[in-house]
C-alpha cells in the first residue's frame, strides 16, 4: 500500500465516520426519544453538512496528494463546525443539566413559536427561519445569543482553524444559539433572562431592523439620536424581555444590574456604547410595564434610583424611554403582520394568576393552579424566589423544574422538516416541503464548500 493510498483510506474513513455520527444524531433525536424536539435543528444542520461531506469526496482526486491533502483538512474543518453543535446537544444527556435545559428549550420555544406561526401567515418566513435557538451552559459571565447568519468561533482550537476564510460556512448556519452561564443552571428564575436573548434572535430572523429602528429615532430628539441608534439591539432586547416576561423578567434583569446607588447615579449615557445606562434599561422595561397595564411598585421598590423621575438633571432621556417603549408596543412589523404585544405579549391578568401559583408553590407540593405554560411556570418561580429568597431553597425550586414535564409540548418543533419515515403521516405537501428543505439544505453545503476553496486558493496566490 503506497502513502498515497494510506491518505485516501484514510480521508473515505474520516468521511464515512462524519455521516455514522450525522445518522446517528438524527436516530437520537427521532421520534418518541427525549431529544425529539431537537429533530429538526438536528436534521437540517446535519443535511447542510452532509453538503460539504459529499461535495468533498466528490472532487476529490485520488492520485493528486494536494487534492488529497486538501480533501483531509476540509473534513476537519466540518468535523469542527459540527462539533460546535454537538457539544451543546450532548450536555442534554447529563442527567443533571437535562430537566432545565428542556426548560430552556420550551423557553425559547414558547416565545418564538407565536412569532413564526404570524410571519407564515403573513407569507414573510423564509425556509432559513423555522428553527428555534439551541440553549446550552457555558463559562461566560453573562447570557448571549448567536444569531442565524452571524459567524461564530467553532472552538479553541489551534491556529490552523481560520474563521474568516471559512466564514461562508459560519454565518449560513440554520441554528441560532443561546449561552447561560453555569451559575443560572442552578436558578430557575434565570430562565427568565432568555426573553431578552431570543429579542436578538427575534430582531434579525424576522427582519424587524429597519422597522425598529425607525420607530425609536421617531420617538428621540436629534441631539440623542445617535446613542439611541447604536443602542437599538440592546433596546429591542430588553423591550422583548418586559413584553413577553412582564415584572418576573425586569427583577431578574434589575438584580443582574444592580450596583450602589452612587455607581448607577455617576453612570452617564454613552453614545460609542452598545447599551444604554442601566438605570435607562430599568426605565425602559418599566415604561413597557406600565403601558401593558402590570403593576410596576416591586419594580419600583427593587430599584434603588427613582424610575419616575428625570435622568440626572435631564428629563428628556426619560421621557425618551417611556415614548420608545409605547412606540415599540404600537409597531406592527412587516413580516409578522401583527403588533409584538398582540402575538407574545405577557397580559396582566396572566401574570396576576401566575403570581398566585407562586403563592402556592413554595408551601405545597402541588399547586392549585398548575402553571398553562413554561412561561407561566418560570415567572412564578421567580415570584417565589423574590418573595423569599431564603426559604427558596434547592428543594423548592426542583419543585418548580418538576412540574415541566406537565406544560411540556412534545413532538418536533418544525413540521416542516420532520422525519418522513419515522413520524406520523403528514399530508402530501407537507412531505414535498420536507423533501425540497433537505435538497436544498444540501445543495447549500455543497456550494458552500465552492466558495470556501475559492476564497482560499485565493488568498495563496
Amino acid at each position: 500500500m503506497t502513502l498515497k493510498t494510506w491518505k485516501l483510506a484514510g480521508v473515505i474513513r474520516d468521511a464515512e465516520a462524519l455521516r455514522d455520527d450525522f445518522g446517528g444524531w438524527c436516530a437520537r433525536t427521532g421520534a418518541g426519544t427525549p431529544l425529539e424536539v431537537h429533530y429538526s435543528q438536528v436534521r437540517r444542520l446535519t443535511a447542510l453538512l452532509e453538503g460539504l461531506v459529499k461535495s468533498i469526496l466528490k472532487k476529490l482526486d485520488a492520485e493528486d496528494i494536494r487534492s488529497l491533502c486538501e480533501a483531509e483538512a476540509d473534513i476537519l474543518s466540518v468535523r469542527r463546525v459540527w462539533e460546535y453543535f454537538r457539544a451543546k446537544l450532548f450536555q442534554r444527556e447529563n442527567p443533571m443539566l437535562n430537566a432545565r435545559l428542556s426548560v430552556a428549550d420550551d423557553m425559547a420555544w414558547c416565545l418564538f413559536k407565536p412569532l413564526l406561526d404570524a410571519a407564515r401567515s403573513a407569507r414573510a418566513a423564509t425556509s432559513d427561519v423555522q428553527e428555534p435557538p439551541l440553549v446550552y451552559f457555558n463559562g461566560g459571565a453573562s447570557p448571549f445569543a448567536v444569531a442565524r447568519h452571524r459567524a461564530f468561533e467553532p472552538h479553541d482550537v489551534d491556529r490552523e482553524w481560520d474563521s474568516e476564510l471559512f466564514g461562508d460556512v459560519l454565518t449560513n448556519l440554520p441554528l441560532p444559539v443561546v449561552g447561560l452561564p453555569w451559575n443560572q443552571a442552578n436558578r430557575l428564575p434565570s430562565m427568565m433572562c432568555l426573553a431578552h436573548e431570543l429579542g436578538h434572535v427575534v430582531e434579525e430572523d424576522f427582519g424587524l431592523r429597519d422597522e425598529v429602528e425607525a420607530a425609536i429615532l421617531g420617538e428621540v430628539g436629534e441631539e440623542r439620536a445617535l446613542a439611541w441608534r447604536r443602542w437599538r439591539r440592546e433596546v429591542f432586547a430588553d423591550f422583548f424581555g418586559a413584553l413577553t416576561g412582564g415584572p418576573a423578567y425586569v427583577l431578574v434583569l434589575a438584580s443582574f444590574l444592580f450596583d450602589e446607588t452612587a455607581r448607577l447615579e455617576e453612570e452617564k449615557p454613552n453614545p460609542m456604547s452598545e447599551y444604554p445606562t442601566r438605570h435607562q434599561r430599568v426605565q425602559l422595561c418599566r415604561a413597557v410595564l406600565a403601558a401593558q397595564g402590570h403593576s410596576v411598585a416591586r419594580i419600583q421598590q427593587a430599584w434603588p434610583l427613582e424610575l419616575d423621575g428625570s435622568y440626572g438633571n435631564d428629563s428628556a432621556w426619560m421621557s425618551d424611554s417611556v415614548k420608545i417603549a409605547k412606540a415599540l408596543l404600537k409597531l406592527t412589523p412587516t413580516t409578522l403582520g401583527a403588533p409584538l404585544a398582540e402575538l407574545v405579549g405577557l397580559k396582566r391578568a396572566a401574570d396576576n394568576r401566575v403570581r398566585q401559583i407562586a403563592e402556592d408553590r413554595v408551601g405545597k407540593i402541588i399547586p392549585d393552579a398548575p402553571p398553562k405554560d413554561v412561561r407561566e411556570l418560570v415567572s412564578a418561580a421567580t415570584y417565589a424566589f423574590d418573595k423569599d429568597p431564603v426559604k427558596y431553597t434547592a428543594e423548592v425550586d426542583a419543585r418548580f423544574v418538576d412540574q415541566h414535564p406537565r406544560v411540556h409540548p412534545a413532538g418536533t418543533r418544525s413540521p416542516v422538516v420532520v422525519s418522513l419515515a419515522e413520524r406520523t403521516p403528514l399530508l402530501q405537501a407537507e412531505r414535498q416541503n420536507a423533501d425540497n428543505q433537505y435538497a436544498a439544505d444540501v445543495e447549500a453545503g455543497g456550494k458552500l464548500l465552492a466558495r470556501y476553496r475559492e476564497r482560499r486558493r485565493a488568498r495563496q496566490a
